[in-house]
């Protein structure tokens, strides 16, 4: 994925939380990171922001003292609690800064092969909620992916 410009950055915060994009004031727990992860990679991918309070859409930024501890759950998440490991695109979050506040930007690639899961549980992205899916969710998945016959 290409770098966003401030203006797109701001267009996406704006519009809010949709199935491709998630905004976080603060990164969340590797294990609930994964989740959401996941969900969007066996979607439609989609950006996961973080310094950005949700129902309000408000700037909020990350701490500099926090910053390399929200890079290092996010990358943890990708590849410890993901099955299997996924590579961002590109493969390290990318820092923004929107008036004078900084940004944490994880972009998790659509899968084209594996099916993700986290915990056991295959998570699928539906509107702006991260949910399981169910067995036949699952199968019909995996035959669109052309894992199974």
């Amino acid at each position: 994925m290409t770098r966003l410009s401030e203006q797109e950055l701001r267009r996406l915060i704006q519009g809010g939380e949709t199935s491709t994009v998630e905004l976080k004031a603060t990164a969340p727990r590797p294990v609930e990171m994964a989740e959401r992860m996941c969900g969007m990679a066996n979607a439609q991918g989609g950006l996961i922001i973080i310094g950005v309070e949700d129902a309000k859409h408000t700037i909020v930024g990350v701490p500099d003292d926090r910053l390399a501890m929200t890079i290092d759950t996010i990358l943890r998440a990708a590849r410890q609690n993901v099955k299997p490991a996924l590579v961002l695109d590109p493969p390290e979050p990318e820092l923004y800064e929107l008036g004078g506040k900084r940004l944490v930007v994880a972009a998790v690639p659509l899968s084209r092969g594996p099916v993700y899961q986290s915990g056991g549980v295959f998570w699928v992205r539906r509107g702006t909620h991260t949910v399981p899916l169910d067995a036949s969710e699952l199968l019909e998945l995996l035959g669109d992916k052309g894992l199974v016959d």
